[in-house]
């Protein structure tokens, strides 16, 4: 099994908080392992349903 767990520093810049976790298909498609709900995710995006490639390029951005 293959998951990315996406991370930023909290507000204090002291730690890294995890911001999601995504299962990662054998074809390379990255599905959300938590509620990708559309309020929760406004600021940045849903990313269930896009190539892992592209996946990891949005969460390097952050």
């Amino acid at each position: 099994m293959k998951v990315v767990f996406g991370v930023s520093l909290d507000q204090r810049g002291t730690g890294y908080p995890t911001v999601g976790t995504y299962y990662v298909t054998d074809d390379g498609y990255a599905l959300s392992a938590f509620p990708e709900e559309q309020k929760t995710m406004q600021a940045r995006g849903t990313y269930s349903g896009v190539k892992v490639e592209y996946l990891l390029k949005q969460l390097k951005k952050k």
